[in-house]
């Protein structure tokens, strides 16, 4: 009988379903640090040539306002957000748009609009919402361990901050459920396998991508380590192949 109602009480807490959503406070203070690596080899007339392109950003964001558990107003300031790339033995940075830059935020009907004190262009502001790209891989429902979700369409370019037109799809499943550093958290294997639009030219880049998200449950802040293949076409020629990595984390700043 004892070992009857132990297996009942691990069946049970194995079908313990938690939600997992963004979920911030008014008044949080999070910091956003964002790295995503492409090392490719790109093909040329005289053969191949090894090519890195390093994306890194860093921001804070604090929540001015919640309403309904999401956040309605926020201030964003971009610490960093910078561009090197290297080929040929050569290295280049540059400073993005957001670089030093502090946006504000307000959300109204699900949609949010960004001003800067300083002149930015519409594209510029719009991608100043990304800090919150990544938080739509969580369903916003209640789900189980070993349940999966896909984000698809117009949610998936949503999730990339992109304007439209991506392939494809990104699979989150629920692993396990433990507790990391002093927090209840989640975690759960992503495998993306995205197409971007096709330029005019015809390029589109192609990537797979595996990993692992931990999200905390109290807030939904995510880190994410990811990594999978990548290929660069232009028409039906592969111009570019290699690999892409991902390294997020979104993390509270304690007061």
């Amino acid at each position: 009988m004892t070992t009857i109602l132990c297996a009942l009480a691990i069946a049970a807490g194995l079908q313990e379903k938690v939600t997992l959503r963004y979920q911030p406070k008014e008044g949080d203070s999070v910091t956003l640090n964002a790295t995503v690596t492409m090392n490719l080899k790109v093909k040329t007339d005289g053969g191949e040539q090894e090519f890195q392109a390093v994306n890194n950003r860093l921001a804070t964001v604090e929540i001015g306002a919640v309403a309904d558990g999401r956040p309605t107003r926020k201030t964003v300031e971009y610490l960093s957000d910078t561009d090197e790339q290297t080929a040929g033995g050569r290295t280049e940075r540059r400073e993005n748009p957001l670089h030093g830059k502090r946006v504000t935020g307000a959300r109204k009907d699900g949609k949010w609009t960004f001003a800067c004190e300083e002149k930015l262009d519409e594209e510029t502001l719009r991608k100043a919402g990304d800090d919150e790209k990544f938080t739509q891989l969580l369903p916003g429902r209640e789900v189980a361990v070993g349940e999966s979700w896909t984000l698809s369409g117009d949610k998936l370019s949503d999730a990339w901050a992109a304007s439209g037109g991506l392939e494809g799809e990104m699979k989150m499943t629920l692993k396990d459920l433990k507790e990391i550093d002093g927090k209840r958290c989640a975690t759960i294997a992503m495998k993306w396998d995205v197409k971007s639009p096709k330029a005019p030219d015809g390029t589109q880049h192609l990537l797979k991508v595996d990993g692992e998200i931990i999200a905390t449950l109290d807030r939904g802040h995510i880190s994410i380590v990811g990594r999978g293949p990548m290929t660069i076409r232009r028409g039906e020629a592969e111009v570019a192949t290699g690999t892409v990595s991902y390294m997020l984390v979104q993390a509270l700043q304690e007061k």
